[in-house]
């Protein structure tokens, strides 16, 4: 079965796919739903799909966003879109970033939706049909050579590359090309490798089987090529026992204490902070689409602690050719920080510590917080810290507080079943009618008729 993911920000639109569609009829089960891309893209986290079926015009993460992204964290995850849009262009927009297919919300009927996904299946099948046989005929071939050449697409965006149509190129899988050296011209090679390829040729794979060339240099281009390769590099030559040296990897652990670590922002002023995380960061050789994660996950925690200050959003690229260009990213977050200490009357140091100060209530909301034990903890006596606070985030302390925690209860009582009582607890408050009485006053409803209507 193919599994889909609806991402619309009209729920009645995404309940109503689900329970009129003829999903099983095209071998298809819905696996969730998200109200816009950063739900969608934190249920990808968690969860596999085959496809997402997504809107254009959504807040906080448009659909055009969420495909930018997700086809470089997700390579094989195919999205087709609705859309209300008369303007062609944005339907081409959508097309180019790798959608396989659209749909006007004014057919959504289920003739015309029976056809999109009658489409899209076929599309689909046909693709992995494609990739397993065109490499199928050399998998339990043994090599006779001692070298082989493969064409390795450094960029996600480029991964669909030569192997169109092109017989001296077969594709192995997403993004590697074995060049088959009896019908390879020189200078169709030298023509992609001017683009963003790289030339991989594997030494010593004599008696070894093609298809465990293929999937060794499938895992060298996922994970070490990107920390190794240099904008220059053009050609690049190892044995194949060195590529499998670089196949280790991270714990689930692992990765997420690197991930908290990053988004302490403990590096942002503090250069020897920085530079050991840069150094641990890179020597863990995570894959590639764990290190957007990481950047993603950076990218949206900045935002939410400096973009309203500084009046200034950071954006990260959709996808990066090397380690290199992540390196540059984070240290342009680190010049784009510095200019806090520019902002306002107190010293950078100050300016900082009222922004860990934040940190610690967006982390810790659910616990017993008080202006005095955080003022401590960021050195800094409580009336001191009272006024820094206040004119920096623009609100006090206890205002800031029950802002992100009646922002979290939303998140909840959207997204969870959980009780009002639960929920009240995981907030931060110990009684539920105190919590009910100030999400009343911050929203304008109580916590059970803010989940009636927003409920997903």
């Amino acid at each position: 079965m193919l599994k889909v993911l609806i991402v619309d920000d009209d729920k009645l639109t995404r309940k109503g796919l689900i329970a009129s569609m003829p999903w099983a009829d095209y071998a298809m089960e819905v696996v969730g739903e998200a109200s816009n891309g950063i739900e969608a893209l934190r249920f990808l986290e968690e969860h596999t799909a085959d496809l997402v079926l997504c809107d254009l015009d959504m807040p906080l993460m448009s659909g055009l966003e969420l495909i930018r992204k997700a086809t470089v964290l997700y390579p094989d995850l195919a999205f087709a879109v609705l859309t209300i849009h008369s303007d062609f262009e944005c339907i081409q927009q959508a097309l180019r970033l790798g959608a396989i297919d659209y749909v006007a919300k004014v057919q959504l009927d289920r003739e015309n939706f029976s056809s999109l996904l009658e489409r899209i299946s076929t599309r689909l099948r046909k693709n992995v049909q494609e990739r397993s046989s065109q490499a199928g005929h050399w998998e339990d071939c043994v090599c006779h050579e001692d070298t082989i050449s493969l064409l390795i697409a450094l960029s996600e965006e480029d991964a669909e590359g030569p192997a169109r149509g092109e017989k001296e190129y077969i594709s192995t899988g997403r993004g590697v090309w074995f060049l088959n050296q009896g019908s390879a011209e020189p200078e169709s090679v030298k023509r992609y490798l001017e683009g963003r390829f790289l030339l991989l040729e594997i030494q010593h794979v004599l008696g070894m089987k093609y298809g465990e060339v293929f999937r060794c240099a499938d895992r060298y281009r996922r994970r070490a090529l990107f920390y190794e390769y240099r904008r220059e590099d053009k050609h690049v030559s190892h044995s194949v026992k060195e590529l499998e040296k670089r196949e280790e990897s991270v714990s689930p652990e692992q990765f997420t204490a690197l991930k908290q670590h990053w988004l302490s922002m403990e590096w942002l002023h503090d250069e020897t902070a920085f530079q050991s995380a840069l150094q641990e960061l890179s020597q863990s050789r995570l894959t590639k689409e764990q290190l957007l994660h990481i950047v993603l996950a950076v990218e949206h925690a900045w935002n939410r602690s400096y973009s309203e200050p500084l009046e200034l959003e950071i954006v990260a690229p959709s996808d990066f050719l090397c380690w290199q260009e992540i390196e540059d990213w984070l240290e342009d977050i680190r010049q784009k920080s510095a200019l806090l200490s520019g902002k306002y009357r107190f010293s950078r140091e100050v300016t900082e510590s009222i922004f860990r100060a934040r940190r610690m209530i967006e982390e810790e909301y659910a616990q017993h917080l008080y202006s005095d034990e955080i003022a401590r903890r960021v050195n800094m006596s409580r009336s001191y810290f009272s006024q820094c606070f206040h004119e920096i985030c623009g609100c006090s302390f206890v205002d800031y507080l029950r802002r992100v925690r009646v922002e979290k209860a939303k998140e909840y009582l959207s997204h969870t079943s959980l009780s009002l009582q639960q929920i009240a607890e995981q907030t931060g408050y110990d009684d539920e009618k105190y919590f009910n009485r100030v999400f009343r006053k911050s929203t304008g409803m109580l916590p059970s008729e803010y989940r009636k209507q927003h409920r997903i």
